[in-house]
């Protein structure tokens, strides 16, 4: 998976780089959604910070955004509001599993039976 972080206005500090792969390791784990790439845009204006994450999955694109004073709170907010999107879609998933063959067929033969 490729994490991208971009900084607009100011520069990206070791720190805040690790904050942020240690933060977006949690999608590495998840070989449900698979998870191909998230980019981090961090934006400072006017005395704040915008954080903008986008989350690539298969067939699926995530994306949040919020504003805040401080850089390393921005972008947990809009982590949380990800996290909160990607883990409906992973209830979503692993929930609209289908009932197996053999136990179908052997409703449907009790249904005729009766």
């Amino acid at each position: 998976m490729a994490i991208t972080i971009n900084a607009r206005q100011f520069t990206v500090t070791p720190d805040i780089r690790a904050h942020i792969e240690g933060a977006l390791a949690f999608l590495l784990d998840d070989q449900v959604l698979k998870v191909s790439s998230a980019n981090v845009v961090l934006d400072y204006e006017n005395k704040q910070f915008t954080a903008s994450l986008v989350v690539n999955c298969k067939y699926h694109v995530f994306t949040a955004k919020t504003t805040d004073f401080d850089c390393f709170k921005a972008f947990d907010l809009a982590c949380d509001k990800v996290c909160a999107q990607l883990k409906t879609l992973h209830d979503k998933v692993v929930s609209h599993k289908g009932e197996p063959l053999s136990e179908a067929e052997i409703k449907k033969a009790a249904q005729e039976l009766a």
